[in-house]
């Protein structure tokens, strides 16, 4: 099973990362201009154009990105106990998720997105326990701001990070005070620069309509991603007896840490109502927890054979999907 493959940490695993991610994007390098159409960087000027220029390295750079993520978050999940170290079931299945996404084909904001938030993640983990964590909470603050200048609807996760530090009971409002100091730190830099290039009138004008409600954009959707989307709501819902034991686990850290996952999820998909047209990319960020959660189902239930079956057909599916974007 595939699972069963990554539930050690060897080097050979680590390769089998690589493996893991070549079947996933491998036909792009093949076929590359059936994958790449551009749109994902508009907010960043030639970018968009240099990508499809560039299909080859712009894949290659994806692909080593998405790895390094993996294996940022399972190393994240082991030093904070959620699960354990000397496994690569997280990178694996983190993996496999962002592999089925039918957006997730060409460089885009969100690969830089969710790397944000993994180590904001981590930040907002290490809050646990600690005395005066001004320096962390400003941390997490320009985080975050740094993410919301490059996709706006990061800056609704302020409030995850405040419901965190009510978690912790952290109640001192200094605590509450400084990320949103940190915040507010990247937009009074741009500020200053588009105000001293005479460009503020406009960007705040431009700002300012990203806050102006939309429908979200529909794209189509193959038979292989509905399935895809229906494997992946089977497993959550499987899991979800061994997820809720988590809130009431024995150990006190353990237990607020997992609220705190459980919390990112939530503000994931509360935070989508504001994402508008940017709907089909924001639903990535969910990913990160959906991570979390599926692979302590893996760990901690001793008989997950179907859950494997499970995941192992949404792989298979995202290789379906992406042959059939192959030869559209």
């Amino acid at each position: 099973m595939l699972i069963r493959i990554f539930r050690a940490a060897w080097f050979l695993q680590y390769l089998l990362l690589f493996v893991l991610a070549g079947v996933l994007w491998g036909l792009a390098y093949v076929y590359p201009y059936n994958f790449f159409s551009g749109g994902s960087f508009t907010l960043i000027k030639g970018l968009d154009a240099l990508i499809v220029s560039n299909p080859y390295l712009s894949l290659s750079l994806m692909i080593l990105m998405l790895i390094g993520e993996a294996v940022l978050l399972n190393a994240i999940l082991g030093i904070h106990r959620l699960t354990h170290r000397n496994q690569l079931v997280a990178a694996a299945v983190y993996l496999v998720l962002m592999g089925s996404s039918p957006l997730m084909v060409q460089p885009n904001i969100m690969l830089v997105i969710n790397l944000l938030m993994i180590i904001l993640l981590h930040i907002v983990l290490n809050l646990y326990g600690q005395q005066e964590p001004y320096s962390r909470l400003f941390d997490a603050g320009v985080l975050l701001g740094i993410a919301s200048l490059l996709y706006l609807p990061a800056i609704f996760f302020i409030f995850f990070l405040l419901v965190s530090l009510m978690i912790f009971q952290i109640f001192h409002w200094r605590e509450w005070l400084i990320p949103i100091i940190g915040l507010a730190a990247p937009f009074a830099f741009v500020a200053v620069w588009f105000f001293w290039t005479d460009q503020l009138v406009m960007q705040y004008d431009f700002f300012i309509t990203k806050f102006t409600f939309i429908l979200p954009e529909m794209f189509p959707l193959s038979t292989a991603y509905l399935a895809i989307w229906l494997l992946l709501l089977l497993l959550f819902f499987m899991g979800l007896p061994v997820i809720l034991r988590l809130f009431n686990d024995n150990s006190a850290d353990l237990r607020k840490k997992f609220r705190v996952v459980a919390f990112m999820l939530i503000f994931s998909l509360l935070s989508a109502f504001f994402a508008g047209a940017d709907l089909k990319w924001h639903l990535h960020i969910a990913i990160i927890p959906l991570t979390v959660f599926i692979t302590v189902y893996f760990i901690r239930h001793k008989r997950s054979f179907w859950g494997e079956i499970i995941i192992t057909l949404i792989f298979v599916a995202a290789i379906a999907a992406r042959v059939l974007m192959a030869f559209q």
